[in-house]
């Protein structure tokens, strides 16, 4: 290849060689050279070269990456003639003295510079061996990287960096040691001296088979893994080129994955330790059933349905005859009939004799409904009503439900549309209970249980078999959290063992799929949701309805950044001929052209659109700017507070062009209002700016009620509960208030768009809230 026959030749130039020693192997090649047929084969290559790069089909990327590896070949082509005349000359030399080698190493030791000098020729001295000839010849395989950065490039490099770095960190002088392995491959070392301890130097050697293709980039790139090696969490990475930048990033994962091995294979350790738990607590449980006589057939037997003891079952089923009486009883009551009308306009109800038809033929239905189909309330009721008005001896239907006040909240409401007497949810002579941690409303006459995942579970740790239940529902399994995923492994299992049990999954998205394919490609019933006339409005139409104004100090306000621009040190003379060097750093605003803060700004907007569509322009200007001031990392209570003052208090008013209220908004003036709120922290504060407002904070017109899983079940009904005439509901809520919770007289919601989510790192081993 041309590029390279160009820098053998300029090699032999006399400009190349200047201030290098002369190898003692290539006297006699340089001595024969003929310097001006040299010079003219580089000025044609050249030409060649220039005319080649200009041509318009010319790409520089593959052009590149042909002579890297062109170079490679040409390199292990070197280094094989290399170590044929070594190995030649070992052979021609084993009858001379040992001390004649010696004294050529110590003079090449010399010239390199004692401590690194060996790297130089350690292929050489590999040939050789201390040993003698017995030792085998080893070939090292080269990993040439490619560290080419853009002509553009003006920051700082590896080199200038670790410079820095040692300075900071009292670190002293750096030396490099960079040797050429074949032609095109080039290693460096370095040593940094040590001010504490001058005798104790430390040292630094790349990773073996790492390689570049010049002197320079191998300097850099020993630098870059040196700060690595002394403080890989530190961020300087950031200010370096992006090539060494990417290799930073790959050795962080090296180092991460090394340290985390141990605990991520622990994990699946554990991970296989309880599935192997759960399959043979079944495994035995099946085994248990079947008879002594039988245990060489080679098929078990189906587990029988139940294992309760003759009197029990006989118990429960004059238990759950009187329940059916009792149904039967209430629905010609005109309570019942009038409920049962409300329960129809539901989407889910048009769907009642397929799901019923479903569950017969299948073991296994998955059910995706929209959020506010009714899908909740009303499957629980199909299949509990089908039991007590059917042929069914016996039967229990558990629901869970992720959160305990989506459990509570749903039971005390399906139990009111079942007939159930007010308040008596999980009595004798109520149909439907409910369980959550720290209470229990149930009894042994309930046909329909709503729980909490947790609960389900801790039942399967005394009765793997749920004896007495005949449909298990499994809500929100999209949410997909440890309990409901665990659950799934013990319900597919059990259902091998109870082909009688029915279980029903209820997803509100498209993974109902997923689902599907893992138990056997079950069927999936697809119920739309029912839709509202919703008017939906932004931030930006709050802070135009409103006219808020953000001030720069405000702790919800963007603070301006800074950046240092330059730092170093003067020397300042004081009396008596005194002197003190004082360090300085010197920064300047890191913004764009755009200040938000600067009444002069004009923000980047298309004058020729604005000139044309004045009268259609959404938002003012002053809008757009405090949209800019915001930072969105924080809940801005005052413009909640705001909001709230508006809604509840102000009457719109038009103000012409730059009105925010349009006039097809309609803010209801009653009804409750929601606000979600990512924890209780958040919910306290509000709740505290809220209480002390001279309008909103008075008891006798609003009712302000916060709605967390930490208060009591006590305190979150009264978030269900409609105020009189006259007061308006204010609900604090976190996301529990987004799915399986139905708060019937909301008519305004404010969402902060933040959650806490916790989620899982595997490499970190830690749980982290967003």
């Amino acid at each position: 290849m041309m590029k390279i026959r160009l820098q053998e030749l300029e090699s032999l130039l006399p400009s190349k060689k200047k201030n290098k020693k002369k190898q003692k192997d290539d006297t006699s090649i340089e001595e024969n050279v003929d310097m001006n047929a040299v010079m003219k084969e580089v000025k044609h290559i050249k030409d060649s070269l220039s005319s080649l790069e200009i041509d318009w089909e010319f790409d520089q990327r593959k052009a590149n990456e042909l002579y890297l590896k062109k170079l490679e070949l040409a390199a292990e082509e070197k280094r094989k003639v290399q170590e044929e005349e070594i190995k030649a000359r070992k052979e021609s030399e084993q009858g001379k003295p040992k001390d004649n080698r010696d004294v050529l190493d110590d003079d090449v030791e010399d010239d390199e510079g004692g401590l690194f000098g060996g790297l130089m020729g350690e292929e050489e001295e590999a040939a050789y061996g201390t040993e003698g000839a017995n030792q085998p010849n080893t070939e090292t395989s080269w990993t040439i990287i490619e560290l080419s950065v853009p002509q553009s490039w003006k920051g700082q490099y590896p080199k200038d960096v670790l410079t820095d770095y040692c300075k900071r960190n009292s670190l002293g002088k750096q030396t490099y040691k960079t040797t050429e392995h074949g032609f095109g491959t080039w290693r460096s070392a370095l040593k940094i001296a040590q001010d504490k301890h001058p005798n104790e130097p430390l040292c630094f050697e790349l990773p073996k088979g790492l390689a570049t293709n010049s002197r320079n980039n191998a300097e850099n790139l020993i630098a870059a893994y040196t700060l690595f090696s002394l403080d890989p969490n530190t961020s300087v990475y950031k200010v370096i080129p992006t090539v060494y930048k990417d290799l930073w990033l790959e050795w962080l994962n090296e180092k991460q994955l090394k340290e985390e091995g141990p605990r991520i294979e622990m994990d699946k350790q554990r991970f296989a330790f309880i599935t192997d738990l759960v399959n043979n607590s079944f495994t035995k449980l099946n085994q248990d059933d079947i008879p002594a006589d039988d245990q060489s057939s080679p098929e078990p037997k189906p587990k029988k349905e139940s294992n309760v003891t003759a009197k029990q079952s006989s118990k429960l089923k004059s238990k759950f005859k009187r329940a059916k009486e009792s149904f039967k009883n209430r629905i010609e009551t005109k309570k019942y009939i009038d409920m049962k009308g409300k329960r129809n306009d539901l989407p889910v109800a048009a769907y009642r004799e397929e799901i019923l038809e479903l569950v017969k033929k299948n073991q296994v239905l998955i059910i995706s409904g929209e959020t506010g189909c009714g899908k909740s309330t009303q499957v629980p009721q199909f299949l509990a009503e089908d039991l007590l008005l059917g042929s069914s001896e016996s039967g229990l239907v558990i629901c869970t439900q992720p959160r305990r006040i989506s459990a509570m909240s749903i039971a005390n409401r399906v139990s009111m549309e079942m007939g159930d007497a007010p308040n008596t949810t999980g009595s004798k002579n109520a149909m439907v209970g409910y369980q959550i941690r720290l209470e229990n409303k149930v009894s042994e006459e309930n046909v329909l249980l709503y729980c909490t995942t947790g609960i389900l579970l801790q039942r399967l740790q005394n009765d793997l078999h749920l004896d007495g239940v005949s449909h298990v529902i499994v809500d929100e399994v999209h949410e997909r959290t440890i309990d409901s995923d665990f659950l799934l492994v013990m319900l597919k299992k059990l259902i091998s063992l109870r082909h009688d049990l029915k279980v029903i999954l209820m997803s509100a998205t498209v993974e109902a799929k997923r689902f599907s394919e893992y138990f056997y490609n079950c069927p999936v019933i697809t119920v739309p949701g029912r839709t509202y006339p919703v008017q939906v409005q932004f931030l930006e139409d709050i802070v135009q309805a409103t006219g808020y104004v953000l001030e720069e100090d405000s702790p919800f306000a963007l603070r301006k950044t800074r950046t240092r621009a330059e730092h170093g040190s003067i020397n300042v003379s004081g009396r008596n001929g005194s002197k003190k060097r004082i360090y300085y750093d010197m920064f300047e605003d890191d913004t764009d052209e755009e200040d938000a803060y600067d009444s002069e700004t004009k923000l980047n907007i298309q004058e020729e659109v604005d000139d044309i569509n004045v009268e259609q322009d959404e938002y003012s200007k002053q809008t757009r700017k405090m949209i800019k001031r915001m930072d969105d990392k924080k809940i801005n209570y005052d413009l909640i507070l705001e909001l709230l003052e508006y809604i509840c208090i102000s009457k719109p008013k038009e103000t012409g062009k730059d009105s925010a209220q349009k006039e097809d908004i309609d803010i209801p003036s009653t009804g409750a209002i929601l606000i979600f709120l990512p924890g209780i922290n958040e919910i306290r504060a509000l709740y505290d700016l809220i209480s002390s407002h001279h309008i909103l904070g008075d008891p006798e017109k609003f009712l302000l009620i916060p709605l967390h899983s930490t208060l009591t079940s006590e305190h979150q009904e009264k978030a269900f509960d409609v105020p009189p005439k006259g007061i308006r509901k204010i609900v604090l809520s976190t996301n529990i208030a987004e799915t399986g919770v139905t708060i019937s007289d909301v008519t305004v919601v404010i969402d902060s768009g933040m959650a806490r989510v916790v989620r899982y790192t595997i490499y970190q081993y830690e749980q982290n809230k967003y």
